[in-house]
């Protein structure tokens, strides 16, 4: 707790009768919040953390995007709320089935790692395993303004192959909805198959 008083009679490097907890370059914070999301789409990323939520009964688990130009997004962008990063699994019974989905998703990029074992044991398992996810956008309007709520969904590995999932569109405060698009295949690996053909650092080889 601070104690809000002068600081007279501190160092000399310290003004005499200034309060502050030091300087914040408020030049090189953006004031648009929409700078501390990555954009729409669907990104490789890395598990980073992982939390218990006793109140909600729930996991949350923090990713960061893993390849690409914007590897290391949330890293890069601290002012960034963990929301805006971070996968929810809940235990609830009614969410049992959508949480079975979301475990296998997750052991589907990881060979070898039992993510039910891990769920039943020690969450912690999962930080530093990859995987795919699909990322969009509802906007809000509040007595703060406008806003996001981030909607955040894991890719299967067989999906990411194979294309067969959907990039859902941004629901705008009005009620519309931007379309949805198809998925298209993305793997891991940044070999070509075709010679002479560079796949896309971060969205895989979308002409496969």
């Amino acid at each position: 707790m601070l104690n809000l008083t002068t600081n007279a009679g501190s160092s000399p490097a310290t003004p005499a009768n200034r309060l502050t907890l030091g300087p914040i370059d408020f030049e090189a914070i953006s004031s648009d919040a929409r700078d501390n999301f990555v954009p729409r789409g669907v990104w490789r990323a890395v598990i980073t953390g992982a939390r218990i939520n006793a109140d909600k009964n729930r996991v949350q688990l923090l990713f960061d995007v893993a390849e690409g130009e914007l590897e290391g997004f949330f890293e890069k962008h601290p002012a960034a709320p963990d929301f805006a990063h971070t996968i929810y699994l809940g235990a609830e019974p009614k969410r049992f089935i959508h949480l079975k989905a979301d475990l296998a998703g997750i052991g589907s990029h990881n060979p070898g790692l039992d993510p039910f074992g891990a769920w039943n044991t020690d969450v912690r398992a999962f930080v530093g395993k990859r995987v795919i996810l699909t990322v969009h956008y509802a906007e809000t309007v509040d007595e703060r303004g406008e806003g996001l709520l981030p909607r955040i969904a894991i890719v299967p590995a067989q999906a990411a192959a194979t294309g067969s999932y959907l990039i859902p569109g941004n629901v705008h405060a009005d009620g519309t909805r931007d379309p949805d698009e198809p998925g298209f295949p993305i793997v891991f690996s940044d070999v070509a198959e075709d010679p002479g053909h560079e796949p896309d650092s971060l969205w895989g080889d979308a002409d496969a």
